[in-house]
């Protein structure tokens, strides 16, 4: 008799956490493309998805309008590919395997890439942000800001780190000391303390065994 049950040490595959990307071939794009491959890097069951949204439609009769479009997403299709390559070839760290899905949608950017993510049943997005203020912002609007009201999923937006200009606050975790100056004694205190922290069971380390 032929035993056709799983063998007892087959697991099923994870299910793959999606992730969302959009990429405009600007630097907010750059930034989130990279934020999406440190984090599939770190997840082995991680599934990239990008997404290029074309927003300018052809306003010709029905017929024509058809052929622009499908020429349009073929040139948008054809850019994303080679983006990919270079970014691909140019990468730093350590070499790893993901699977990655190209995506090109047509109409509003926010919209077109959280109905990838629907599509997808995406666990992540992750978009870019100009960083316009005042007017400029108002005027263009904001992708990630609408992302993050419209989005039925966590939204991640990426920009470069820089503290150009900024400056650090005065930290006093321990007590007062001789020589402090009145602004340092005045300052509200701040705490801090380091643990690490096993979460979950931790499997019972018998030693001695063989």
């Amino acid at each position: 008799m032929v035993n056709t049950s799983p063998h007892p040490s087959s697991h099923p595959s994870p299910q793959p956490y999606r992730i969302v990307v959009g990429i405009d071939f600007g630097p907010s794009g750059d930034e989130a493309f990279r934020m999406g491959i440190e984090l599939a890097r770190e997840m082995p069951s991680a599934e990239l998805h990008l997404v290029h949204v074309v927003v300018e439609r052809s306003k010709s009769p029905s017929a024509e309008r058809l052929a622009v479009d499908e020429r349009a997403a073929e040139e948008a299709v054809k850019i994303l590919k080679e983006y990919i390559e270079g970014k691909r070839a140019s990468y730093t760290g350590l070499p790893f395997e993901r699977p990655l899905v190209q995506h090109v949608r047509f109409g509003d950017p926010a919209e077109a890439i959280h109905q990838v993510a629907v599509d997808v049943d995406a666990d992540l997005i992750i978009v870019g942000t100009r960083g316009h203020k005042g007017l400029k912002r108002l005027m263009l609007g904001s992708v990630s800001e609408r992302l993050v009201k419209l989005a039925h999923a966590p939204v991640l937006v990426a920009r470069p780190k820089d503290y150009t200009g900024l400056e650090r606050s005065i930290t006093r975790p321990e007590a007062p000391r001789p020589g402090q100056s009145e602004a340092e004694l005045h300052a509200p205190p701040t705490y801090e303390q380091r643990d690490v922290i096993v979460f979950g069971n931790r499997t019972p380390h018998i030693s001695g065994l063989f």
